[in-house]
């Protein structure tokens, strides 16, 4: 499985990149990156490797979906942006019933 991170200046909402990757996942282009020297990343970097880590297993049954990461990215960092009086929407695309991790 090949994952893709959209960068700045790209939004998975406007380029197709089912050619090039199964999972694609980034921050909408025209928001700015909203790093943060206590979590010692960009928030929404943060938040995926958090939710990679374990904490997207939104039911608890050892697998990460790319639905769960999809949810537990859209809880968490738009509130953490808004703690930074910030605003972040983390765009995902691709199958929601893909496993990404097995614990």
């Amino acid at each position: 499985m090949l994952i893709c991170v959209v960068c700045e200046g790209q939004n998975p909402k406007h380029v197709n990149f089912h050619d090039l990757c199964d999972t694609c996942f980034g921050v909408c282009d025209r928001l700015k990156h909203s790093g943060s020297p206590e979590l010692k990343h960009g928030i929404f970097s943060f938040y995926v490797m958090k939710g990679l880590e374990g904490t997207a297993d939104l039911n608890g049954d050892g697998k990460i979906t790319m639905g769960e990461l999809q949810s537990y990215l859209a809880d968490v960092v738009p509130r953490q942006a808004m703690k930074m009086n910030r605003k972040q929407e983390p765009q995902l695309a691709g199958d929601a019933d893909r496993i990404l991790v097995v614990r």
